[in-house]
């Protein structure tokens, strides 16, 4: 059986600024034996500009997670890596 690639769903402060996102993370192997980092983050003030009202995290969460799922999906195909191998926190 292949080894799945986790990958990590989780908030914190973003890696181009000061801050709050949620991102994904995943360390794989492409198709050269080279390890690489998936990394796709949606920072918080993204998404309140989209919204009305007060900020909910469990919305944020689901806002956030099928794009940063999508974002990592894409950078695999990109390095070669087998997306079936990606195993998400939610699925």
């Amino acid at each position: 059986m292949e080894e799945k690639i986790k990958v990590e769903f989780l908030g914190g402060e973003s890696r181009v600024g000061k801050e709050a996102v949620n991102y994904m993370l995943a360390k794989a192997t492409d198709v050269e034996g080279e390890e690489i980092e998936l990394y796709a983050e949606v920072k918080v003030s993204d998404y309140e500009a989209e919204i009305e009202g007060d900020f909910n995290e469990n919305d944020f969460d689901d806002y956030s997670y099928p794009l940063l799922k999508a974002d990592i999906i894409k950078q695999a195909k990109e390095n070669g890596i087998d997306t079936d191998k990606l195993e998400f926190y939610w699925d």
